[in-house]
């Protein structure tokens, strides 16, 4: 053996082990790097104990990760710190006035977090960190958002309802039993195709077959954990991961073909058609002629709002609707009932567009839903400096989540919090409470959700067409079960013996 064998040998019998030193010298390194800087954080807040390697990760990952927040935010007060791994945490807000201050100054949001969102919604509305390109993004889209333009759509809802009668009439029929909160994410899906982009995506004919839904369903539970752990999104090692990818692509996809059947469509056909709110968008331009949104622009906007107007709004509308389901809800049921009765004193017609505003009680019904039971959670924000509002210093470089599930649920701001009761909203305008940072179902400030008028009409139509024409009785022994996902929603559905009520 010479000797260049020799070291050959040694260098192949000692590789292994130097890799192993370099690698535990480096995650060393790590540690005592992140050590140091947590031990810099002179500004510290009373919060819950975590395991000492990944903190209160299992709770703010756990389905009912909700009620954590609503049980710390009642034991450590307004504003309590809690640790996602052992030496990164985060702060909770819960405080109404450092709340009004972060929202309405418009603070940045965290990128650490809206990153991972990124891979779905790109620089949409939603994931834009960009302050100057959200502003410009904001207010263009703003007026095709309009109360007005929306509620000029309404015929369109009517159409898809007769669908869904039809349906419900013929389970009626059957007897059967119908899980109501599928046909309510149908049919905001139907009417989310039509009025937003002009596109019939037939979801309540489908059914569970329909490809929107089977897209969304696979995409969003992955998407928090890869908002979570970025690594995952980056690295798609899962099946999961990479399937998310694949959907991700396909569902941009079905957004590109829409956005060039738009552009391609002649200006006559657009206006026979009348023009919905993303075709309006994709053909606008400036005065040099050229289109006021890039085709990248459109897709990431197109994906946001058929995400965030779709399963909220659904979500929204089927905890309304169990809420006037419960035994102990009856008189809340019969007032409601009895408004619109009155209202439409015998039409045989359905809900018109000059009917919705006037059904103030509804209206205080989907407030306290919205209040118990808000589909979105909020933001989250980060400082780049130290902020002190009403003596409450905030430290720069740490994640705010300003969480409204917490919020609407403090006994220091709402009397009986736990109790569904419309009677909150009886002499308190919604938008006076939300000034005060108490109330904010839709987020808060500069950045509150633009589809705010799209899902109150979908809202009052669908729940006072149900009410109106329908007893809901629950399934026997039925309890539903609220989970933290991508929103909050019901993880069990509601399942309900329906009969004519005329």
């Amino acid at each position: 053996m010479d000797t260049t064998d020799r070291v050959t040998i040694a260098l192949d019998t000692q590789l292994p082990s130097y890799l192993l030193s370099t690698t535990l010298t480096i995650v060393a390194f790590y540690f005592a790097y992140k050590l140091f800087k947590y031990s810099c954080q002179t500004i510290h807040f009373p919060g819950p104990k975590g395991s000492w390697y990944n903190g209160n990760l299992k709770e703010l990952l756990a389905d009912n990760a909700h009620e954590y927040w609503v049980k710390w935010n009642r034991e450590y007060g307004q504003i309590f710190e809690v640790h996602s791994s052992c030496f990164s945490r985060l702060i909770f807000v819960g405080n109404p006035e450092v709340i009004n201050h972060l929202c309405l100054r418009n603070y940045l949001k965290d990128e650490k977090v809206y990153n991972g969102f990124k891979y779905l919604s790109g620089n949409g509305l939603f994931s834009q960190l960009d302050p100057v390109q959200w502003k410009k993004q904001r207010s263009a889209l703003a007026p095709s958002f309009s109360h007005a333009n929306v509620y000029q759509q309404h015929h369109i809802m009517q159409e898809y309802m007769n669908i869904l009668i039809e349906k419900l009439d013929l389970a009626i029929e059957q007897k059967k039993l119908v899980n109501i909160s599928n046909e309510i994410t149908l049919i905001t899906i139907d009417f989310l195709g039509e009025i937003a982009f002009g596109q019939t995506f037939d979801a309540l004919k489908l059914g569970e077959n329909c490809l929107l839904m089977q897209l969304l369903q696979s995409i969003l539970p992955e998407l928090i954990k890869c908002a979570v752990f970025p690594l995952r999104g980056q690295f798609p090692i899962l099946r999961v991961t990479r399937k998310m990818h694949e959907d991700i692509k396909k569902l941009r996809s079905i957004c590109q073909a829409s956005i060039k059947t738009a552009r391609e469509m002649d200006e006559s056909d657009r206006l026979f058609k009348k023009e919905r709110i993303f075709e309006i968008l994709a053909t606008t331009k400036s005065s040099n002629g050229q289109y006021v949104f890039s085709e990248k622009e459109l897709i990431d906007n197109y994906v946001t709002f058929l995400v965030a107007g779709g399963d909220p709004t659904a979500s929204a509308i089927t905890f309304a609707l169990y809420e006037l389901c419960r035994t102990e809800n009856e008189q809340i049921l019969r007032k409601a009932q009895e408004e619109v009765d009155e209202l439409l004193d015998g039409r045989s017609d359905l809900i018109n567009e000059h009917d919705l505003n006037k059904l103030k009680y509804l209206d205080m019904i989907i407030k306290e839903t919205l209040r118990l039971h808000g589909p979105g959670f909020g933001t989250i924000r980060k400082l780049k400096e130290n902020l002190t509002v009403n003596g409450i210093t905030l430290p720069k470089n740490t994640s705010l989540y300003i969480w409204n599930y917490p919020v609407h649920r403090d006994p220091r701001i709402w009397s009986e919090p736990d109790i569904f009761n419309p009677e909150n909203f009886r002499n308190v305008d919604a938008g006076e409470v939300k000034m005060n940072g108490s109330y904010f179902p839709f987020s808060h400030g500069p950045r509150k959700c633009l589809g705010l008028s799209l899902a109150m009409a979908e809202m009052r139509f669908i729940l006072a067409t149900f009410i109106h024409r329908y007893h809901f009785r629950l399934a026997d022994n039925f309890k539903m079960i609220e989970k933290s996902s991508f929103t909050l929603c019901p993880s069990n559905g509601l399942p309900v013996y329906i009969t004519k009520r005329i």
